[in-house]
């Protein structure tokens, strides 16, 4: 279960990636979650995750994802960090766009928290963006 984040700063760094479009999913439900995902996909099949575990666990990466892949279950990522969730937004919003000058290229295993995401994430899910 995710302790209770009531902390006004998180809150505002969740709030920025809503404004910024970013899909937000919860594992395994909304009522009882054990991870809050947020998901931004960018064109030419970049992810960019956070995955929020609890208030001082949290992981964020960038991963190229094959035609069908599975964002939460990345078989390599190009970026990853691991800490507080404050620290993985603010981490995975300051990385340039993909394509751009200084953009994260050199392509490396997953973190293994990845494998406790792709575990809570399930296989039964839809990922809707959010609407305009």
């Amino acid at each position: 279960m995710i302790v209770a984040m009531d902390s006004n700063l998180l809150d505002e760094w969740l709030e920025e990636l809503r404004r910024r479009r970013w899909t937000h999913h919860y594992f395994p439900d909304r009522r009882a979650p054990k991870v809050h995902a947020s998901l931004f996909t960018w064109r030419g099949g970049i992810v960019d995750v956070i995955a929020i575990f609890d208030a001082g666990t949290a992981l964020a990466y960038r991963a190229p994802l094959p035609q069908g892949g599975d964002p939460f279950d990345p078989i390599r990522v190009t970026w990853a960090f691991a800490g507080e969730p404050i620290w993985a937004i603010r981490g995975v919003l300051a990385l340039p766009e993909p394509g751009g000058h200084g953009e994260p290229v050199f392509v490396q295993t997953p973190p293994p928290l990845c494998a406790g995401l792709a575990e809570l994430a399930g296989q039964n899910r839809v990922i809707r963006p959010p609407t305009s």
